[in-house]
C-alpha cells in the first residue's frame, strides 16, 4: 500500500509540473498572439504568428535519465520527400526537478522558456537571434542551469522518502 501511495505522489508531482509547463507554454502563446506586445513590435507580427504555430505544435515530456542537463529540445523539420511535418519535443529532467520548491520553480520556468526559444529559432544554437528571442519571451538568456547535477537515488533515499510519506499519513490521520 505504501509503495502505491509513494508512486501516486510521484505521479501527482509529475502531473503538477507538466501542467505548470503547459501553462508557461500557453502564456507564451498568448503573448505571441497579442499583436501589440513588445515582442510583436520587436520581431514583427508575421514572425510572432510563425513562432506561435511552432510553440503550439511542441510537446513537453519528462526524461528520467537527464542528470547533468535540465532540458533538451529536439526538432524534426519538414521533409518534402517523405511529407513529415515539423515536429518539436522538449524533454525536461525529472531528477533535477523532482523536488518542487520555489527555487526549482524559477529554474523550471526558465528552462522551459530556454527550450521554447530553441523551438522558435531552429538551427541558431545559442547565437544572437536565440538570445534575443529567449530574453524577449522572459528567459534569462543564459546557456546553462544553475542547478547542481542530480545524483542517482540510493536505496537510503528511497527509504527516507517512504518514511516521510508514512509520517505525513500519520499526521493527516491525527488531524482527522
Amino acid at each position: 500500500m505504501d509503495r502505491k501511495r509513494t508512486k501516486l505522489v510521484a505521479v501527482n508531482q509529475r502531473v503538477t509540473l507538466m501542467v505548470f509547463a503547459e501553462k508557461i507554454k500557453l502564456n507564451l502563446l498568448y503573448k505571441l498572439g497579442h499583436q501589440r506586445s513588445s515582442l510583436a513590435l520587436r520581431f514583427g507580427v508575421e514572425m510572432c504568428g510563425l513562432w506561435a504555430l511552432m510553440v503550439s505544435e511542441c510537446d513537453i515530456k519528462w526524461n528520467n535519465h537527464f542528470r547533468g542537463k535540465a532540458g533538451l529540445c529536439k526538432i524534426w523539420e519538414i521533409n518534402p520527400m517523405t511529407g513529415i511535418k515539423r515536429r518539436s519535443l522538449i524533454e525536461m529532467s525529472w531528477p533535477l526537478f523532482r523536488d518542487y520548491h520555489p527555487r526549482n520553480t524559477e529554474e523550471f520556468q526558465d528552462t522551459v522558456l530556454h527550450e521554447l526559444a530553441h523551438v522558435m529559432t531552429p538551427g541558431s544554437a545559442h547565437g544572437l537571434l536565440w538570445r534575443a528571442v529567449a530574453i524577449a519571451i522572459g528567459s534569462s538568456g543564459g546557456r546553462c542551469s544553475d542547478l547542481p547535477p542530480a545524483r542517482k537515488r540510493t536505496k537510503r533515499d528511497k527509504l527516507l522518502d517512504r518514511a516521510n510519506s508514512i509520517t505525513e499519513e500519520l499526521r493527516q490521520l491525527e488531524k482527522e
